[in-house]
């Protein structure tokens, strides 16, 4: 008799062996292996390995700088099974967070650095939108339009003019899923001032609290009114990792009230940061290496 033991055997095929002798195909490892440091990287396959499941997250975006939206969250994208070659090195990207301008510029938020694996590419997120109010040399209002991205910025409050929301420029990429959408539509009433939630890679910003209405007394969608900025839109869920991480969450819009009510947008699941309202110093950044807005 022969006994092999400890071995090996290479390929997805069924193994044959002769009558009345049992063989056993050993278990697969899982190996995870993460890149979050931004700029260049590489990956190099191992011997035996013809695909890999990959997850690819880009830089969020940032808010605006004044009555802003929320950075629109970087573009996800999922490839179950991505083709590779033994001793393949496989270029990376990690792409950064985008910048916010100065408070009260009238900037709009930087958008993220897109991130790649091979030729698969996720897109960064746009930046928000900011208010602009008479400011000098200014051109014209939709130079502070929302920025489109692989998830878009929400926009900023609008008064004479409308300040239009980022839009979604996620695409499936390479084979793989992509995940992205646009962000939430800004709003302005008397001295209220409220941005839209920046997009998320599982759903859109929300919008900044609208007024209609009815005998006179504002309402919004049939219902009370509630004077909130939009929160960020939700990310999206994988266990690539080996645990279950949302990635891809929109950033809170801002928000401005003479009346001290401090209700911004809050962040979406996914790593999106919070809104900043009336004093500086509230706003928060999207979690580290989670394409959070």
């Amino acid at each position: 008799m022969a006994e092999l033991k400890n071995t090996t055997i290479a390929g997805n095929d069924a193994i044959s062996v002769s009558p009345g002798t049992t063989a056993e195909r050993p278990t697969a490892t899982q190996v995870v292996q993460e890149f979050n440091s931004t700029g260049p990287a590489s990956f190099s396959v191992p011997n035996g390995v013809n695909t890999v499941e990959v997850l690819v997250v880009a830089g969020g975006g940032a808010g605006g700088a004044a009555y802003a939206g929320g950075g629109g969250a970087g573009g996800v994208v999922y490839h179950s099974a991505y083709p590779v070659n033994s001793g393949d090195t496989i270029p990376i990207v990690v792409g950064t967070g985008g910048s916010a301008g100065p408070q009260n510029s009238g900037l709009v938020g930087g958008s993220g650095g897109n991130s790649s694996f091979g030729d698969i590419t996720a897109v960064g997120g746009g930046g928000g939108g900011s208010y602009v109010n008479n400011i000098p040399g200014d051109i014209a209002p939709n130079t502070r339009a929302a920025l489109d991205g692989g998830s878009g910025g929400g926009g900023a409050s609008e008064t004479e003019a409308v300040f239009n929301y980022g839009k979604a420029t996620q695409s499936p990429s390479a084979g793989g899923i992509g995940h992205g959408h646009p962000g939430g539509k800004g709003s302005t009433f008397g001295t209220i001032y409220r941005g839209g939630g920046g997009g998320g890679a599982g759903g859109p910003g929300f919008p900044g609290d609208e007024f209609h209405y009815d005998n006179g007394q504002p309402y919004y969608g049939g219902r009370e009114f509630n004077d909130y900025s939009g929160n960020g839109g939700y990310g999206v869920a994988f266990d690539v990792s080996g645990t279950i991480t949302y990635y891809g969450g929109g950033g809170g819009g801002g928000k401005y009230n003479t009346n001290g009510e401090l209700r911004a947008g809050s962040g979406g699941i996914g790593g999106g940061g919070a809104g900043q309202f009336s004093g500086p110093g509230q706003a928060t950044a999207g979690s580290a290496n989670t394409g959070g807005g």
